[in-house]
């Protein structure tokens, strides 16, 4: 894959499978159909993960049903594992209070597969880390136009 700028945070992939807020539902489902469409999409080897223990956590899935899902997303997706590097800047980023260990992983490791932004709705909208901007694409009625426009 080239050229990806985009990564997705795991909230993204669990609304697709969570049926509760059926527009936060849609809405995840169409972010994943253009992010895939796009292909200027990755996503971490601890998204993948985090999937996986959430939905079989909250019982929105089987264990199968989930470990299926987690190996789509491997084959939809490029997929970027952590390295030595952005371990160490989720330490340095956890130790100043900036992030948390794991959202500090997170933006290393999609910064380094060349991520300049990051959906999720789980870190601050517009804060800036390390050079990859976060963007809550739950915020507001509909899709954001920028990210939309980030996608298409």
């Amino acid at each position: 894959m080239s050229g990806a700028s985009v990564g997705l945070d795991t909230n993204i992939l669990v609304y697709t499978v969570d049926s509760q807020d059926a527009g936060l539902c849609r809405r995840a489902q169409d972010i994943v159909r253009l992010a895939a469409e796009s292909d200027r999409c990755v996503i971490a080897l601890q998204t993948v993960g985090e999937f996986y223990t959430v939905v079989t956590r909250r019982g929105l899935q089987s264990r199968d049903a989930a470990a299926q899902q987690a190996r789509d997303w491997v084959r939809l997706f490029a997929v970027v594992e952590p390295k030595t590097i952005d371990a160490e800047d989720a330490l340095a980023s956890a130790a100043v209070g900036r992030l948390s260990y794991w959202d500090g992983l997170l933006v290393a490791t999609l910064r380094r597969a060349g991520c300049t932004v990051l959906l999720t709705e789980d870190m601050q909208d517009g804060a800036v880390h390390g050079g990859v901007a976060i963007r809550n694409p739950f915020a507001g009625e509909r899709l954001p136009a920028e990210i939309e426009a980030l996608l298409g």
